[in-house]
């Protein structure tokens, strides 16, 4: 059978009462009007189209199951006057999404973006950017946004060599304008957390820098000291069992340069879209 037989029997298996049957089972479960409401108009474009050609395959079938159901619970406290049509250009991108997605980590950040765009006061928070930035996230770095959440702001270390300058024979500085870098952004971050691949932390952070999220300050850092001194000895310790510090020159002092990481203006309205999960007592217009 031809995907041009096979195109209305789609069309007729998109039609929302259908196709929430067909995924919910139990239609009249809390949540389950408000997902129609809110995706019945994204329904049908883009590769949405292909979902009753998902819920053929096992496999697929599951992790569309998952993806909906936690979206139901998302929206069954909700009141349906309070839910909107979601946009097509935040919706059809997550819903293609959650089509295959398994990764528990960026599943919820689309859920949580396609929460909030299927509400009336927090539509406006769900920016269409923010399903390109997620689309552009390891597991790792969706666990990495909840810490950077929690802190708000994360100091971190330059590690340096550099050679000293002297006058008259007398070492007064390290110079300030030579050094050879050894390793930017350490956080000590991949101590804390339990990353899959810790090692690359700094390319993390880097990537949602690049995406507007982060802001490296390396001119600015962190009042207290305490958290750099720390950071410092145990990078310092670390750096000694290492060849490279064996064989550097008898001249080159190991140095720090301390900066600090914030969250920028849109990286607080992505962190709000994404990570924060609805509560209808977050809702201003519902009184207790």
């Amino acid at each position: 059978m031809g995907f041009e037989t096979l195109l209305p029997m789609i069309r007729e298996a998109l039609q929302v009462p259908g196709l929430l049957k067909e995924i919910y089972t139990d239609t009249l479960k809390p949540g389950v009007s408000q997902v129609g409401k809110a995706l019945g108009t994204v329904l049908g474009l883009g590769n949405t189209i292909l979902l009753p050609i998902y819920l053929l395959n096992e496999q697929a079938r599951l992790a569309v199951e998952k993806n909906l159901e936690k979206y139901r619970l998302t929206l069954k406290d909700v009141p349906e006057v309070e839910i909107v049509p979601v946009r097509p250009e935040v919706g059809v991108p997550i819903l293609e999404k959650l089509m295959y997605v398994t990764d528990d980590e960026l599943s919820d950040l689309y859920i949580n973006l396609l929460s909030k765009a299927s509400m009336a006061q927090t539509a406006g928070a769900a920016h269409p950017g923010f399903v390109h930035i997620i689309n552009c996230l390891s597991p790792d770095e969706a666990i990495l946004l909840k810490t950077i959440q929690q802190k708000r702001v994360l100091p971190f270390v330059e590690t340096r060599l550099q050679k000293p300058l002297y006058t008259n024979n007398l070492r007064i500085k390290v110079d300030p304008n030579t050094w050879k870098e050894i390793k930017d952004l350490c956080t000590g971050l991949e101590d804390e957390i339990k990353f899959s691949f810790g090692k690359n932390v700094e390319a993390y952070i880097s990537n949602l820098a690049g995406h507007g999220v982060l802001d490296i300050r390396h001119d600015i850092y962190v009042v207290d000291p305490a958290t750099y001194e720390k950071l410092e000895g145990n990078l310092r310790a670390e750096a000694e069992q290492l060849e490279w510090y064996r064989n550097k020159s008898e001249d080159e002092e190991l140095t720090f340069r301390r900066g600090k990481i914030d969250i920028t203006p849109f990286g607080e309205l992505f962190l709000e879209a994404c990570l924060k999960k609805f509560s209808p007592k977050d809702d201003p217009s519902q009184t207790p």
